[in-house]
């Protein structure tokens, strides 16, 4: 039950918006100071932190720390199995599914970093329920600790800290206690290497330049007048830029050598700042310490490490989630209750879990008693009733059913509940995963394209002498050619690994489905054109002409995309100039807080949403399209009749996709104009081919095409059309 501050029931949520960007001085009364021992020895405040997400190496180790988690799977466990229970737990799930939840859960993840995190609910009533509209991500210097631990609002206006309103916030804390509810924070660990680090670049630089070359020694005859010696110095000075000079006949050079290792010094010492900092954020860095002498023991420990952060990670997300969400949302619309959903990210690594399920089927079947209670804790199933129940050996008792064989299958692929019906479902899941770390590659990469845009802003709005100089914001045409470039390698080579696939699929079929190892031979990294074709060429059959031309087609759209892009930022900047001139803020003011623009944007290094987007759409789509075309081939053509819809079975699948699952059409039915992936923004569907020998002897056929649900809006239609279109946006 939800209590207000007079301790009576509340029946609704707050509406209205309480954070809003503000000034950025705080003032504190009877408020708990927070013990962060940097800032207090330092003297510095907390954007000290925000500083240090630019270094690649701590924004790298954070991407990868916040992967352990979103790349799991999560799922909304009914309380039990009754039916008002399997109500409460869809309504919540649907809730969750139409936020942008993988960006919300990022934002939770900046809290061992920084120590806690909060997230405003944004509440509204729809069709007479209670919906949560958004999570918004709240700046920590807007709250502080009471003496008893609670959340407390900053108020700017009255110069006070204030109580916070249930069901208002979630507060996310990273291993706090009693004596510390700021949490503790890696970021703290990490300031001192860090710091090291970045004044020792300084002292590399400057020895690098001293000592790279070797000094020039100038020798003059005795008697020399002080002209002679000047025009020998003016001569040294000259060769240390043009490497040729011409000097007095009387004269002598010389050069001397710099020896011994001195640079090597510099070189651990970053090395070493760099592993503190893995150290810090990833556990242990065995294998990146060990170098060249690590073990496959060391690499284990290492990955063991990282999953125990990923489980600590995960269930600081999911108690945040299931204690200061759910409840709130389940008793706005169905009142209070006894058992509540759980919001469950299944942590559990793949190996683990197969390892798990050997040892503990082999117990059960030595006659070892277990209660029925430890399956479903440690598998991640809902436990259906109060009275435990023993599991028998499979020989004296046949399986409960609420442990069925079907639901445990369903848990034990790779920590997640996807389960393949077949092997082409499964070469889906496969290469969406191959897909994936392209994608990342690719996001990594092009951040640094991006950030050029970014850092060209930034610097002209550093030189402004009024907010009325944004009318004349712009960037530069180079900027804008080798973001264009980059985006259409990255599509590039997208097309080819599309074409790639259909080309295995092909050779498969010849071998007689023969061992298919060599399925995932390709580079999950972004090449440009000319590697991409060298590359592609020596895997498959290639028309280099072909490719040539698609190239130029692709750059007329990706050259529209990077200036659209650009503009937008501009366009982006002046709105924010304009709020600001609203507001009355000044000219510093706005200066200072340009980094904060950029993260409005989606274009933070470390959590680059709106690039994401980006990256991963084109991706999928230029994927899509070369898989498709390199089927109407005719070697390939004739070879598969039929095309099957597959879609990965779990929490994230739409609805719509899910009733496309197994569809089957014939491989020229107009259908798969419109249902050819990707069907909608990360969506993660495939297409199998399917051969004509296995259609004969499965007497595989087509299905009906008049029920056929519609895809997602403005993704209805094939990828090879969409790749050389423009975005409906841009006409």
């Amino acid at each position: 039950m939800i209590l207000g501050p007079d301790g009576k029931p509340i029946k609704k949520p707050v509406t209205s918006e309480m954070v809003t960007m503000q000034t950025d001085w705080i003032h504190y009364f009877k408020t708990l100071p927070n013990p962060d021992p940097i800032l207090r020895k330092t003297g510095k405040d907390s954007e000290v932190y925000e500083e240090m997400k630019t270094d690649a190496h701590i924004s790298a180790c954070r991407f990868s720390r916040k992967s352990g988690v979103l790349s799991k799977d999560w799922d909304i466990l009914p309380a039990t199995e009754n039916p008002k229970d399997l109500e409460i737990a869809n309504f919540v799930k649907e809730n969750l599914q139409k936020l942008n939840f993988d960006q919300d859960l990022r934002q939770m993840l900046d809290a061992p970093y920084v120590g806690f995190r909060v997230m405003e609910i944004m509440w509204e009533e729809r069709q007479g329920a209670w919906w949560i509209k958004e999570l918004k991500a709240r700046q920590r210097r807007r709250f502080t600790f009471g003496l008893d631990g609670s959340l407390r609002l900053l108020n700017y206006s009255s110069l006070n800290d204030e109580a916070i309103p249930p069901a208002k916030f979630i507060l996310v804390q990273h291993e706090e206690d009693d004596s510390n509810p700021y949490g503790e924070r890696i970021y703290s660990r990490c300031y001192w290497p860090w710091m090291f680090k970045k004044h020792g670049y300084k002292f590399w630089a400057i020895f690098t330049e001293k000592y790279g070359m070797p000094t020039a020694i100038g020798k003059y005859q005795p008697g020399a007048s002080a002209g002679d010696k000047q025009e020998l110095l003016d001569a040294l000075d000259s060769l240390v830029q043009d490497a040729a000079v011409a000097i007095p006949a009387n004269s002598e050079l010389d050069f001397k050598e710099t020896n011994g290792d001195k640079a090597e010094v510099h070189r651990l010492f970053l090395a070493f700042c760099n592993a503190e900092i893995s150290k810090a954020i990833l556990g242990q860095t065995l294998t990146t310490e060990m170098g060249d002498t690590g073990s496959y023991s060391a690499a284990q420990v290492h990955e063991g490490v990282k999953d125990d952060l990923t489980e600590a990670d995960a269930k600081m997300i999911m108690a945040a989630i299931n204690n200061q969400l759910i409840p709130p949302l389940v008793e706005f619309n169905f009142g209070p209750q006894e058992n509540y959903p759980a919001f469950m990210i299944f942590y559990k690594d793949d190996g683990t879990q197969k390892d798990l399920a050997e040892r503990d089927t082999k117990l059960v079947e030595m006659g070892l008693p277990v209660s029925t209670k430890y399956f479903y804790n440690r598998y991640n199933i809902p436990q259906p009733g109060k009275d435990e129940e023993l599991v028998q050996p499979a020989n004296k008792m046949p399986p409960s059913p609420q442990f069925s064989q079907q639901q445990f299958s369903n848990i034990m692929q790779k920590g997640k509940q996807v389960d393949f019906a077949n092997e082409d479902d499964q070469k889906i899941f496969e290469r969406g995963d191959i897909l994936q770390q392209y994608y990342l590659a690719c996001l990594d990469r092009g951040q640094s394209y991006y950030g050029r845009l970014t850092r060209e802003i930034s610097k002209a709005m550093l030189g402004w002498n009024s907010l009325d100089d944004a009318n004349n914001l712009k960037v530069s045409g180079d900027a804008i050619e080798a973001l264009g470039n980059y985006l259409t390698n990255v599509a590039m080579t997208g097309y080819m690994i599309g074409e790639y696939d259909a080309w295995q699929d092909y050779e498969e079929t010849q071998r007689e489905f023969a061992d298919s190892s060599s399925y995932y031979t390709i580079k999950p990294e972004p090449l440009d054109l000319k590697e991409a074709v060298d590359y592609f060429s020596r895997l498959m059959p290639v028309d280099i002409d072909k490719y040539r031309e698609l190239g130029s087609e692709l750059k007329n759209k990706y050259f529209t995309i990077a200036a659209a892009e650009g503009q937008n930022m501009v366009e982006s900047i002046k709105k924010y100039v304009q709020e600001a001139l609203e507001k009355g803020t000044t000219l510093e003011e706005f200066k200072r807080n340009t980094n904060q623009l950029f993260t409005r944007m989606g274009l933070e290094p470390a959590d680059p949403w709106h690039l994401e987007t980006t990256f991963r759409t084109n991706i999928q789509t230029a994927y899509g399209a070369g898989n498709w075309e390199k089927f109407q081939d005719p070697e390939l053509s004739d070879l598969f009749p039929y095309f099957k819809y597959s879609a990965v079975l779990d929490g994230k699948t739409r609805p719509a996709h899910r009733a496309m699952n197994g569809f089957v059409a014939a491989k020229n039915d107009p259908i798969w104009n419109e249902w050819w992936p990707p069907n909608g923004f990360n969506c993660r569907c495939g297409v199998v081919a399917i051969n004509k020998y296995k259609a004969a002897r499965e007497n595989i056929k087509p299905m009906a095409t008049n029920n056929v649900p519609i895809p997602d809006s403005g993704f209805a239609r094939n990828p090879g059309k969409a790749l050389r279109e423009l975005p409906p946006s841009l006409l």
